[in-house]
């Protein structure tokens, strides 16, 4: 029996009438590895993850990926590429390793907006950067408006900011001018049901005289 190319493999299964699981499979996989280095693990928690599951099909999906990322990260240092997370995660490789060096820059206060929605490697990449300054972490944002734990952000780095960083003041903005002060009442009852959620109460200048109908599907 002959070794085929893996490219010629592929492509036999791609062509196939059961291609549109390797679709999917393919997607799966190309989204693990972006959210595996949006946290910024090392290679080592392929084994841990692995450690941690008896599920035989998680332990399998873990052997396949771990091989795609690396040739995926082999294929990019042969064409001399850098995808996004790869640049987020050196930069604080880089700048961890100028504080180590003694090595700092003169700034006093890092401003983050839309603070809810960091991920733990763009953390890394801010509190490496504070550190190197000796800089204040400013954050900025809304719990109340997080959607990106998909892609990987971890909405306790914003939450537990103090706990986080060891040192903070949180100074509430509850004055908004997007909705009326009707929806807003609805929305931050609900909101609020989540224990984890930060407390407050918003104050609209807006009304609407007409009342508020939810629709449910």
């Amino acid at each position: 029996m002959t070794k085929r190319p893996a490219e010629e493999v592929y492509k036999k299964l791609v062509d196939s009438e059961e291609s549109k699981y390797i679709t999917r499979l393919t997607l799966l996989i190309c989204t693990f590895i972006n959210n595996f280095k949006t946290q910024g693990y090392s290679t080592e928690k392929f084994d841990d993850y692995k450690a941690a599951t008896k599920n035989v099909r998680t332990k399998l999906f873990l052997d396949v990926c771990k091989v795609c990322y690396y040739e995926y990260q082999k294929r990019l240092q042969e064409e001399h590429s850098i995808d996004f997370q790869d640049m987020i995660n050196e930069s604080a490789e880089l700048i961890h390793k100028k504080r180590i060096d003694k090595e700092r820059l003169d700034y006093q206060y890092i401003i983050v907006d839309e603070y809810q929605d960091i991920s733990r490697q763009r953390y890394n990449l801010v509190r490496e950067l504070s550190l190197l300054c000796n800089a204040k972490i400013m954050a900025v944002g809304d719990d109340w408006q997080s959607i990106y734990a998909f892609s990987g952000s971890i909405l306790p780095l914003f939450t537990r900011f103090c706990e986080e960083v060891g040192y903070g003041q949180e100074l509430k903005i509850t004055r908004t001018y997007r909705n009326a002060q009707e929806v807003i009442n609805i929305a931050g009852t609900f909101i609020q049901k989540n224990a984890a959620q930060i407390r407050k109460e918003l104050i609209s200048p807006k009304r609407i005289t007409n009342p508020v109908i939810i629709h449910t599907y």
